[in-house]
């Protein structure tokens, strides 16, 4: 072998070699390219939704009935219609918040040596008698309605001389006197017709 042709050879062996390094470092650059955007993990996501604050509301002034401490009561007789008797009670808010009362009032007549005389009945519906808020220092009334007992046959007239109201809310029963009149009965007779005795449920004074 000659010496060029050895040389060629030679050459040769390191082109092959030269050419396999930049295959193997071509492949290798191909394996480990970045991952394009399209083949990424999608992230996931969270979507947070903020309610908005409610709006500030007017407080429910007829969610708080009346303190008892809070009323202050009256009771004054009034001349009636012909062949009636009258009164007016009347509730004062004397505290320093709204409140309310409902219903109707229960009044009971009394005398000082025989005592309690009975009770003005309420009607069935006193119950749904619609809520009256009271604004400090303002008044509801009710009003009390009594059958002249003189002209009702087999009535007995009879002066208790006094009468307890508790206001609809309930608490403390308080006197006054009154001038009123009532039917008497025999205990175990009805109430003659025409002798009944009513009460209003309790409305604001304008």
């Amino acid at each position: 072998m000659t010496e060029s042709s050895g040389a060629g050879s030679r050459n040769a062996v390191w082109i092959t070699l030269i050419i396999v390094v930049a295959a193997l470092i071509a492949f290798a650059l191909w394996m480990f390219r970045p991952m394009s955007d399209d083949s990424a993990e999608p992230v996931p996501t969270v979507t947070v939704t903020i309610a908005p604050e409610p709006a500030p509301q007017e407080p429910d002034v007829e969610g708080f009935a009346c303190f008892d401490s809070d009323i202050r009561a009256a009771f004054v007789d009034e001349a009636g219609a012909a062949g009636s008797q009258s009164a007016t009670i009347t509730f004062e808010n004397t505290g320093v918040e709204a409140c309310t009362l409902a219903g109707y009032p229960l009044v009971r007549f009394f005398t000082e040596d025989v005592g309690d005389m009975g009770s003005i009945p309420i009607p069935a519906e006193g119950m749904m008698a619609p809520a009256v808020v009271l604004p400090p220092g303002s008044t509801a009334t009710a009003r009390l309605t009594v059958p002249n007992p003189d002209m009702i046959d087999g009535c007995t007239a009879f002066a208790p001389g006094y009468v307890a109201v508790t206001h609809p809310g309930g608490g403390t029963a308080r006197g006054y006197s009154s001038g009123i009149s009532i039917c008497l009965v025999d205990q175990f007779d009805p109430l003659p017709e025409g002798a009944e005795m009513a009460i209003s449920p309790v409305v604001l004074n304008r």
